[in-house]
């Protein structure tokens, strides 16, 4: 019983191609009602027939090699010899969504041609992911062929034609949008959320595979994925993403999954890729500096569900004393993490003592200035009481061992003068005396 397509509308699990009411016409060429012709020589038209003795053909020939059996139908087929095809054209395709196949086949021997078993000889416009069968199979037996397609029109064109020298037997064309294998699914892939740069994977389980092979839609249909990149286990229950970005967010991944009887796609399952947070440090003072037993106060710049201090603190701020680098770590609604650092300096202060002793007793010998804070440009002068120069630097590392001229000074009264910058404050200039105690 050939099945042929109503147009009233598609309903999910239902065969989209459904029982039609024909009459064949004995020793006549008949096209079976929702086909035509597809193409072809006039002389020669696609015969149907609707019990299981000879099949109609071109007056004057004659089967051999055995008798049509009953369709799987259990009544009409159609039949098409070389140069024949009929054509079914199904409207109310959604573009995009799988359909599942079957029909069944046989081919047929004539005594003036080739008696040999043929294939079948299908093509199907508007959609993608049908190959013919490569095997015929015994001459008057039937067989099933299954598969998916996945529509790119609103229409699905399906012709049927003969092989060479041979006719081809076609019975009950479905098209469904419920897979018409044997088992279900058993375990869908199931949506996933990870943070970016973590591992992902999807899996699927399906009794009595004999093959997976998964499919990506990055938003422009979907593609076979292989092992490469940062995917594994493209042919297996099990897919693996090894790193993820954000640009794979909304990724959709589905199973193309081969059994005994028809294949089937698993549901399709999405792929969303949670950016990082990026906390931002900052403190309650600008620049970020203490100055003696001062504190200051550190937080981020938004809210998050939970913190992590460098002290192991929980806190969403952290008070703190001494200078020193702090570092935080938050975790956010999505589980994921993101980490950064402040370094809070000592203030900018100068310090000069008033007296040293250059004794080498390595207490007090060198006399400098004692400097906290970041300093962009500095020159430190000693003068004795004759107005001579006995020391400069522009190192704020280096002090003076009381030395001039390589002999150590006498005790007495020296002149310094200080020219210093700190970053972000103006130039200072500072002048004063230091007494040389030997």
């Amino acid at each position: 019983m050939l099945l042929l397509f109503a147009p009233s509308r598609c309903i999910l699990g239902q065969n989209l191609v459904v029982n039609g009411s024909m009459t064949s016409i004995k020793g006549a060429d008949v096209v079976a009602p929702g086909w035509v012709k597809s193409y072809i020589d006039p002389r020669n038209t696609p015969d149907i027939n609707d019990t299981a003795g000879p099949l109609l053909s071109t007056p004057g020939l004659n089967w051999s090699n055995g008798h049509p059996v009953e369709s799987p139908d259990g009544g009409t087929w159609q039949n098409t010899f070389t140069g024949e095809g009929v054509m079914q054209t199904i409207d109310g395709i959604t573009p995009g969504v799988v359909y599942y196949f079957r029909y069944y086949y046989t081919s047929q021997g004539i005594t003036q041609f080739d008696q040999g078993s043929g294939t079948p000889n299908i093509a199907i416009h508007g959609a993608t992911g049908y190959i013919n069968p490569d095997y015929g199979g015994p001459l008057f037996q039937w067989n099933t062929y299954c598969g998916a397609l996945t529509a790119d029109s609103t229409s699905i064109v399906i012709i049927a034609s003969g092989p060479l020298d041979a006719y081809m037997a076609y019975d009950g064309f479905y098209l469904s949008t419920a897979p018409l294998s044997s088992n279900p699914v058993t375990q869908q892939p199931a949506d996933t959320s990870v943070c970016n740069g973590s591992a992902a994977s999807f899996d699927v389980q399906y009794p009595g595979s004999t093959g997976f092979f998964w499919e990506v839609n990055s938003g422009s249909g979907w593609t076979y994925l292989k092992d490469t990149g940062y995917y594994s286990g493209s042919y297996s229950a099990n897919l693996r993403i090894d790193k993820t970005d954000t640009g794979m967010n909304s990724y959709q991944y589905r199973c193309y999954i081969k059994d005994a009887t028809c294949p089937l796609y698993s549901d399709p399952a999405t792929l969303t890729v949670w950016p990082l947070p990026d906390p931002v440090l900052f403190a309650n003072v600008s620049p970020a500096e203490i100055c003696g037993g001062n504190t200051l106060t550190i937080r981020t710049d938004k809210s998050y569900k939970s913190y992590l201090w460098s002290d192991n603190s929980n806190g969403s701020s952290l008070t703190v004393n001494q200078p020193g680098a702090y570092w935080m770590e938050v975790t956010d609604a999505n589980g994921c993490s993101g980490k950064d650092s402040i370094t809070v300096s000592p203030c900018a202060q100068i310090f000069i003592p008033d007296a040293f002793t250059p004794n080498n007793d390595g207490r007090n010998d060198i006399f400098k200035p004692v400097i906290t804070g970041s300093v962009v440009q500095y020159n430190f002068s000693i003068y004795n009481q004759w107005g001579q120069l006995v020391f400069q630097t522009a190192d704020t590392t280096k002090g003076w061992h009381g030395y001039a001229n390589g002999r150590l000074q006498q005790n007495g009264v020296f002149v310094w003068v200080c020219s210093i910058q700190f970053s972000g404050e103006p130039l200072q200039n500072k002048k004063g005396t230091v007494i040389l105690l030997r």
